[in-house]
């Protein structure tokens, strides 16, 4: 794997990048020029290097070491433990809830480094751990195929005894739009009619929760549809609270990102039909004598 032969490699890790492809790390002694380094290699599917050995780790001073990286949606992330790093930089542009600024106050610490499928960086090397007393490390990274990436590692005296474990997700590929639509009727003949069906389509997110509801006007408060929580909606007139125009909507929460409320479809319930006049009959006397 190593091309660097001088001193001492060690420590390896692989990651599924799709389509048979992977990427293998491991640390590297005095390769960067200091006590220890962060390298990688990406393999295509027959097992050959793709592009050049790597550097992962920017932050060279002092060690860095005990690598481990994961894949999702293509892209990797490599995270390890970097000994007194202090100084700052931006998170870079993995997740918005990734602790700030950079900067480990003592000891080890875990830093993180999103790529590419391609293998190019993605935004600068970020700090996971947000609390920085005494050491961090022993850090483990698992993915899932959603672009959500977890990190785990042993935390120095955090939990207020010797060594506690602390973790941190990250999200990559967010939710960033819902939209519905409705196939079939979206009037309904009186308040027990029913319709078409609407369903939701979603950019990003991986896997997600749904609620259907509606407003009473457009833009107004969400009104939920009580067990209406699937990626489809039957549209029903026993769902609104009478005969008038509704403006349905979907809201989407997702494993990756923030929730997102979908567009707007207008939605009509007639009244029921006026009754029809009914006229009694005439009333009819019959008289009849029987014989005796």
């Amino acid at each position: 794997m190593n091309s660097y032969t001088t001193s001492v490699q060690a420590v390896p890790s692989v990651a599924y990048t799709g389509g048979g492809a992977f990427v293998v790390t491991w640390a590297s002694a005095n390769q960067d020029g200091m006590q220890g380094g962060i390298f990688g290699q990406r393999y295509d599917s027959s097992g050959a290097p793709t592009g050049l050995e790597f550097r992962v780790n920017a932050y060279t001073t002092n060690a860095q070491y005990s690598a481990h990286v994961a894949a999702s949606a293509g892209d990797f992330m490599v995270v390890w433990d970097s000994n007194y790093q202090n100084n700052a930089r931006p998170a870079g542009a993995v997740a918005a809830a990734r602790p700030s600024p950079l900067g480990l106050g003592f000891g080890h610490g875990v830093i993180g480094q999103l790529f590419a499928s391609s293998g190019p960086a993605l935004g600068s090397d970020f700090r996971v751990n947000s609390y920085t007393s005494r050491g961090q490390s022993y850090m483990r990274i698992g993915a899932d195929s959603a672009g959500t990436f977890l990190v785990i590692w042993a935390s120095d005296g955090q939990d207020g005894s010797n060594f506690g474990v602390y973790g941190q997700r990250y999200c990559t590929v967010p939710l960033t739009a819902v939209s519905i639509s409705v196939m079939g009727s979206t009037m309904l003949s009186c308040p027990n009619g029913s319709g078409g069906t609407a369903s939701v389509s979603e950019t990003g997110g991986g896997p997600a929760t749904h609620q259907w509801g509606f407003r009473t006007m457009s833009g107004g408060t969400v009104t939920a549809i009580p067990m209406e929580t699937g990626p489809t909606y039957a549209l029903s007139g026993a769902d609104f609270p009478g005969p008038g125009s509704y403006f349905l909507v979907e809201t989407t929460t997702p494993s990756c990102g923030g929730p997102l409320v979908s567009n707007e479809v207008m939605v009509g319930v007639a009244a029921d039909a006026a009754a029809p006049l009914v006229t009694a009959p005439t009333a009819v006397s019959t008289t009849q004598t029987l014989c005796q």
